[in-house]
């Protein structure tokens, strides 16, 4: 069981992230399944187990379950060759997120496994992750057998905690301040995040992400409540209409307070389902603002103010890496650089917040903030504390122009 947490704020909200992702660990003991070729005469199926978001087969399958019985049936039951029809509500969606939606308590990577084998079908016609689908169009989904205890969420007392950092709370949208460690959803190796933690707090919503976080990141995190609402928080991001804004420590001193990073940046899949961003000429065109808000030079960092031109994956710690700047605390893209001197501050996390997002909607300027988490105003304390004072100090970030 896990131990209620002492602290409050994100201190608690940081224990609990970790505790929720260590209880669906992969056992040290645990084996594998295969395929059943031992028991070929009987139908085959994907099993999803408790300790791992990964699948593997099963037997027995059984006949065709209706979508209206997904949630009802219960813990380690098969659930047969299913043909959901889509409606006016997911008309436009994406295929990978519609099952995400509708298979409850089935794991995000036993979704894209199913995906990317082919099994899944629209219209008879094998189906991508990426293709979307139309109001009236036949999805068959293949066997699936879920575990007995898949993507179970941590006792509800902990969850309630996760209500103090809704930032805004409105019909459409909800805006959560996300903690460093807390995924944006669950995945390879973490069976909860925080939009399942969000739909345990609002059963009665069709919560969806609007947009994603890494999981060391901390900051502003969208939720939309209804289809409607996702479909134009996601096209002003797409126009551009979206301005998101960042505060991070990197570690070097750049030569200007101002400058730019335009290089394009490429996804690649590492053995394990590990995924990486590189700097390549052929991948997508991607921009970055860096301004210097305040610089250390004794500790050889510096805080900046980032604001997105665009929005890869990983694209504000993979610009700052190729000019010169990892952030502090990043194990991912450090390149060798020692992080150390900046550990006795306490920095224990990436540093790196999404603070600020800003929009216009009908008319009306829409804002949101999110101060520096404790544990970072900490760091930034205990340099100044140290002697580290800054060579100048910025009026206080602000929401970009």
């Amino acid at each position: 069981m896990i131990e209620k947490p002492k602290k409050s704020g994100y201190a608690a909200l940081k224990q609990l992230a970790k505790a929720s992702f260590k209880s669906g660990a992969e056992p040290a003991n645990a084996k594998p399944r295969v395929h059943g070729t031992a028991d070929s005469g009987r139908k085959t199926g994907v099993y999803a187990s408790q300790h791992s978001t990964d699948a593997s087969v099963g037997l027995r399958a059984k006949p065709v379950r209706r979508e209206q019985n997904l949630e009802q049936d219960p813990p380690g039951k098969q659930m047969g060759v299913q043909r959901l029809t889509i409606d006016e509500s997911a008309d436009g969606q994406r295929i990978d997120n519609y099952l995400l939606r509708v298979l409850k308590g089935v794991p995000r990577s036993l979704v894209y496994r199913i995906l990317r084998s082919g099994e899944v079908r629209i219209n008879s016609g094998r189906a991508k992750p990426e293709q979307r689908v139309n109001s009236g169009d036949i999805v068959r989904v293949p066997p699936i057998r879920v575990g007995e205890s898949v993507a179970k969420a941590p006792e509800q007392e902990k969850i309630d905690w996760l209500r103090t950092q809704v930032l805004a709370d409105e019909r459409d949208m909800l805006v959560l301040n996300k903690p460093s460690g807390l995924a944006s959803h669950g995945g390879s190796g973490i069976s909860f995040g925080a939009i399942e933690a969000m739909r345990v707090l609002y059963p009665d919503d069709a919560l969806e992400l609007a947009h994603r976080l890494d999981r060391d990141t901390s900051g502003l995190l969208l939720i939309a409540r209804k289809r409607s609402a996702l479909l134009k928080l996601q096209n002003l991001m797409r126009a551009g209409e979206m301005r998101k804004t960042y505060l991070a420590l990197a570690l070097g001193n750049p030569e200007k307070d101002r400058f730019d990073c335009k290089l394009s940046l490429k996804k690649y899949d590492l053995a394990g389902g590990e995924r990486i961003v590189k700097v390549d000429e052929n991948g997508k065109p991607s921009l970055t603002y860096f301004k210097v808000i305040e610089r250390f030079p004794l500790a050889n960092a510096c805080l900046l103010e980032v604001m997105l031109g665009t929005g890869r994956t990983h694209q504000i710690r993979v610009h700052a890496q190729a000019c010169g700047l990892p952030l502090a605390g990043d194990e991912k893209y450090h390149q060798g650089v020692d992080h150390k001197p900046l550990a006795k501050f306490g920095l224990k996390r990436l540093f790196l917040h999404a603070h600020a997002l800003r929009w216009r909607e009908e008319g009306v300027e829409r804002t949101f903030k999110a101060e520096l988490p404790p544990e970072l105003l900490a760091v930034l304390k205990a340099m100044r504390e140290a002697g580290l004072q800054p060579t100048y100090k910025l009026n206080p970030p602000t929401s970009p122009a």
